[in-house]
C-alpha cells in the first residue's frame, strides 16, 4: 500500500488501513474483485497491535508475512473459515497466500468496540462509519461484496439503494442486493464465521455467484 493510499484512507475517515491483496485488482483466482466485509476491531490503546495496520496485520500473519510478534496475536480460526468458506482447495499456506492476496477486506465499524472480544458496536457506531465505509467501497470498486454476520448486514442494507438480484433462502432469507452505485456491484451476507459456522453449507451459495458471469 502506498502512502498515497494511506493518506486516502485516512482522509475518507478510515480508522484501520484494509487488506488489499497483491492481486485484487487483476481478479486474482477468481477473476472477480472480492470484497470480504467485516464487523468491526476490538482493543485499545495499551495492546501493542492495536493500530492503524491492524486489519492487514491479522490476515498477514496468517499467510506468514508479518514482521516479528506484532500482529501474531490472532490465532482464532476466523480466517481459516473464511477462506475454507471461498474455496474446494484444502487450507495449504500455498493456497492460503493465493487466496487472501486476491481479495480485499475490511471493517466496517469505525472505532473499537470495547477491550475484549464478543463486546457488540453500538447503535451510533452502524450510522457514523457509513460514510468511511462507503468511501473505502467506491476506492475499492469490488465486484462482490461478502458481508460477514447477520448482525453486521441487518444494520447496513438499508443504507444502500439497491435492487433484488435474487430472493434466496441460504442465509435466513437473505436476498441478494445489486447496489446501485456506479460499478453494480453484488451484495449478500453470511452468518459470522465463528463458532458453529459451517463452510461446507455456505461454500456453493459462495462459489455460484464467484463463478457467474455477472452483468
Amino acid at each position: 500500500m502506498t502512502d498515497s493510499q494511506k493518506k486516502d484512507f485516512k482522509d475518507n475517515g478510515l480508522t484501520w488501513f484494509p487488506w488489499i491483496g497483491n492481486n485484487y485488482e487483476n481478479g486474482g483466482i477468481f477473476n472477480k474483485k472480492i470484497l470480504i466485509l467485516g464487523e468491526s476491531h476490538y482493543g485499545t490503546d495499551k495492546d501493542a497491535w492495536f493500530n492503524e495496520n491492524l486489519t492487514r496485520l491479522s490476515i498477514q500473519e496468517k499467510i506468514g508475512e508479518a514482521n516479528g510478534e506484532e500482529g501474531k496475536f490472532y490465532k482464532k480460526a476466523f480466517h481459516t473459515n473464511i477462506f475454507n468458506a471461498f474455496n474446494e482447495k484444502p487450507a495449504t499456506n500455498e493456497n492460503k497466500i493465493d487466496f487472501w492476496h486476491s481479495v480485499a477486506y475490511f471493517n466496517y465499524v469505525q472505532g473499537s468496540v470495547g477491550e475484549k472480544p464478543r463486546e457488540r458496536p453500538k447503535k451510533d457506531d452502524w450510522d457514523l462509519s457509513f460514510p468511511a465505509a462507503k468511501k473505502t467501497l467506491d476506492f475499492l470498486k469490488p465486484e462482490i461484496i461478502v458481508v460477514l454476520g447477520y448482525t453486521l448486514w441487518e444494520n447496513i442494507w438499508r443504507k444502500f439503494d439497491f435492487e433484488i438480484h435474487e430472493k434466496t433462502t441460504f442465509n435466513k432469507n437473505h436476498n441478494i442486493h445489486r447496489l446501485k452505485l456506479e460499478y453494480r456491484p453484488l451484495m449478500f451476507c453470511i452468518k459470522h464465521p465463528s463458532s458453529g459456522f459451517s463452510s461446507d453449507y455456505f461454500r456453493p451459495e459462495i462459489l455460484k455467484y464467484v463463478n457467474t458471469k455477472l452483468n
